[in-house]
C-alpha cells in the first residue's frame, strides 16, 4: 500500500466540519468549539447537513455521505473535522467514493465512533488519518496541551518526533517496538473486526502494526469481554506492541454488582468484590502470553489532556528507559 500524507496546516486555512455519526447534541458548545479554531486563525465552513437531526443520526447516510465528499472535493477546504461520535458511521462504509479521497487527501480527524471512518479510510486509500477530538468538544476550555499538541502536529513548520506526555504513562510489558497505529475506540474496534475490506487486520494485512485503544462510558465485564475477543481472535499474536489510552467513565462493579435474589426473595446474593481496570489487563494478557511492549495512561481518550494519534503513521515505542517513549518516524502530515 502507497501510503498518504495529508498536507499540513497553514494560519488562515479554512476547516470543514461534518457529522458523520450522531447529531450535534449541544449546540453551545458546538459554537464555542468554532469560535476557539477561529481564534487559532482559521476559517471554519460547516457541512451543509452538519446540523441535521435524523432520530439518532445526522441525516440520512447520503446526506452524511455528501457532506464528507463535499469537503474532499472543495479545494479551498484543507481540513475536516468531526462533530461527534455515535454508533452510525458504519452506514457510511459502502457509499464513501475513495478513488475522491484518495486523489484530493487532506486532514480527517474524529473521536470514539469515527474509528470506523478513519480505519477505513486507511485501508482503502493509505492516507493517514487522526484520531484526537469531537469538535463538540474541542471548545474554548480546551487544555493548553491539547492546543499545543494539535498545533504542533498539524500546523508547525518544524513538528516534534516525539508524541507529548502528560500523565504519568504506565508499563506493562517492557520492550521496543516498530509499526504502524491502527486503533482508535475499543468496542468500535471489537466490532470492525470482520470487516475486512475496512479495517486494517494484522492477523491478514502484510506489514508490522502497533494497536492504540482508549474507552469510556463501560463497565468492567464488558471492558473484559472486549479484551478477550482480541485475545480469542488471535489479534494479540499479530501486533508488535501496545498502547493503552484513559479507560474512563467505568463502572467498577460492573453488571454483576446489581444486588440479585436468590431463592427467598428476601434473600440477596454478596455484591462482588470489584477488580481494577489494570488488573484485568494485567490477568488478560497473562492469559493470552502477550509479551509484546504495552504502555497504558496514554493521553488520548475522553480526557481533557489530548493528544492526536495519526493511524497509518510509523511509530516506534521505546519502554525500556526510565522514561517510556512514543516516537513518530515520519511526519504525518506532508511539508511543503
Amino acid at each position: 500500500m502507497k501510503i498518504i500524507r495529508p498536507p499540513k496546516l497553514n494560519i488562515g486555512d479554512t476547516v470543514g466540519i461534518v457529522s458523520p455519526s450522531q447529531p450535534v447534541t449541544n449546540r453551545r458548545y458546538y459554537q464555542r468549539s468554532i469560535g476557539a479554531l477561529r481564534k487559532l486563525g482559521f476559517n471554519v465552513v460547516l457541512g451543509k447537513n452538519a446540523l441535521r437531526s435524523y432520530g439518532y443520526m445526522a441525516g440520512t447516510a447520503e446526506e452524511r455521505v455528501s457532506d464528507l465528499h463535499d469537503m474532499f472535493a472543495n479545494p479551498e477546504v484543507k481540513a475536516i473535522f468531526t462533530s461527534s461520535g455515535g454508533f452510525v458511521s458504519h452506514h457510511l462504509l459502502r457509499y464513501l467514493d475513495y478513488d475522491l479521497i484518495r486523489k484530493n487527501p487532506k486532514i480527517i480527524s474524529g473521536f470514539s465512533d469515527i474509528t470506523t471512518l478513519l480505519n477505513a479510510i486507511f485501508k482503502k486509500t493509505g492516507l493517514i488519518t487522526f484520531y484526537n477530538f469531537s469538535i463538540q468538544s474541542f471548545n474554548e476550555k480546551s487544555s493548553d496541551f491539547t492546543i499545543k499538541s494539535f498545533m504542533d502536529m498539524f500546523v508547525s513548520d518544524i513538528p516534534s518526533h516525539f508524541l507529548p506526555q502528560k500523565s504519568k504513562w504506565k508499563v506493562m510489558r517492557k520492550g521496543k517496538a516498530e509499526g504502524r497505529l491502527i486503533g482508535g475506540n475499543l468496542l468500535t474496534t471489537i466490532n470492525n473486526l470482520n470487516l475486512k475490506e475496512f479495517s486494517t487486520d494484522p492477523r491478514h494485512n502484510r506489514g508490522k502494526f502497533i494497536l492504540f485503544f482508549e474507552e469510556h462510558g463501560t463497565d468492567l465485564e464488558e471492558l473484559d469481554n472486549s479484551l478477550h475477543r482480541l485475545g480469542l481472535a488471535g489479534f494479540y499474536d499479530h501486533l508488535q506492541g501496545i498502547i493503552i489510552g484513559k479507560i474512563t467513565d467505568v463502572d467498577r462493579g460492573g453488571k454483576s454488582s446489581k444486588i440479585i435474589p436468590i431463592g427467598d426473595p428476601r434473600e440477596f446474593r454478596k455484591r462482588p468484590r470489584s477488580l481494577t481496570v489494570n488488573q484485568i489487563f494485567n490477568r488478560i494478557f497473562d492469559e493470552y502470553n502477550v509479551r509484546i511492549p504495552v504502555l497504558s495512561n496514554v493521553d488520548v481518550g475522553y480526557v481533557r489532556d489530548k493528544i492526536s494519534m495519526p493511524i497509518g503513521a510509523m511509530v516506534s515505542m521505546n519502554l525500556n528507559g526510565a522514561t517510556p517513549v512514543l516516537k513518530l518516524l515520519e511526519y504525518p502530515v506532508s511539508h511543503p
